[in-house]
């Protein structure tokens, strides 16, 4: 038996590309009447103070999640449409370093879909980094789906 899609966990990162794969995750989540939960996985590690005990690390992590969370919301408010029947939108800030890794953990409860964007890397970044959407289809425990790129075409 088919398992029903109670929310959908859609991955953006701050690029053009996060408008479509916002509304397509939207599209889906108005047809199934499932909840909407936008994640943003931002990393800024490299730009902490070494020492988790300075005081300047704690305003430091705070700043970088405030200013995900401003993106995000930005994103959202350009994406998400309003109406009757819109989605509960839940967005969601991770800190994480692995942007694949952080959507995977955070579409496994029982009920996910997991919407990600194609990305447009080059074969060499692909070959050294690994491609996001490759890594959620391969391990996220529901179902994923990719949006692909659009070529500077609104994706509808």
């Amino acid at each position: 038996m088919k398992q029903a899609i109670k929310r959908i966990v859609v991955g953006v990162d701050g690029s053009e590309h996060d408008v479509a794969v916002l509304r397509a995750a939207e599209s889906e989540a108005r047809r199934r009447r499932a909840d909407l939960c936008p994640v943003l996985v931002f990393d800024c590690s490299t730009q902490v103070p070494a020492h988790r005990h300075d005081p300047a690390h704690d305003v430091h992590e705070r700043f970088c999640h405030d200013e995900a969370m401003e993106t995000l919301s930005h994103i959202c408010d350009q994406a998400i449409g309003r109406g009757g029947d819109a989605p509960v939108v839940t967005p969601a800030v991770v800190p994480d370093q692995d942007a694949a890794r952080a959507l995977v953990g955070q579409a496994s409860r029982t009920g996910d879909l997991l919407i990600v964007g194609a990305g447009k890397h080059g074969t060499l970044h692909r070959l050294l980094y690994g491609s996001l959407d490759r890594y959620c289809r391969k391990n996220a425990p529901c179902p994923v789906i990719v949006v692909p790129q659009t070529n500077g075409k609104r994706a509808h």
